[in-house]
């Protein structure tokens, strides 16, 4: 996953736009402007490296979420603590407050973009959805896996806590 183009162009208007022009409102000169544009400008470039993308990748053992380009963000799960997982559309503004590393207490969210992503339920109790352009092949992969505990009775009954 990665940001949308809306995203860069709402950051570009607030970290640019908006100070110039009040530097500009306040009666300053435009050199002043002129030197300030570096600062936002490498705020995002920032941004964009730590949290500018999303990489989900699985293997037999556990599954890795990354974020950004440098990748200093990540988290990593071991699947065979995975009891459910299944793919679905979900609401990321009214379930976890937005995108990102979202959520609290049993239900969390990692996602950069979207509504699509796949639910895992965990031995514990607790619940991550793991936002995907392709949830549904993610999702099959993870049932595929021999360690994963995913079964029909499992999902249905993870649809009917949601309500």
């Amino acid at each position: 996953q990665r940001f949308d183009w809306w995203v860069w162009v709402l950051l570009a208007f607030l970290g640019i736009v908006v100070p110039a022009a009040s530097v500009l409102s306040a009666g300053k000169d435009r050199a002043e402007v002129f030197a300030f544009i570096p600062l936002p400008i490498s705020i995002a470039l920032i941004v964009t490296l730590i949290f500018g993308q999303m990489i989900t990748e699985v293997d037999a053992s556990e599954l890795r979420v990354r974020f950004g380009w440098i990748s200093l963000v990540k988290f990593r799960f071991d699947l065979s603590s995975v009891v459910a997982a299944h793919a679905e559309t979900y609401r990321p503004i009214i379930e976890f407050g937005g995108w990102g590393i979202r959520g609290f207490g049993a239900n969390r969210a990692l996602n950069i973009r979207g509504k699509e992503g796949v639910r895992l339920t965990l031995t514990n109790g607790n619940r991550l959805m793991v936002g995907s352009c392709r949830a549904e092949e993610l999702a099959s992969v993870l049932a595929l896996l021999p360690d994963l505990r995913v079964t029909a009775a499992a999902i249905q009954s993870e649809h009917g806590r949601q309500g």
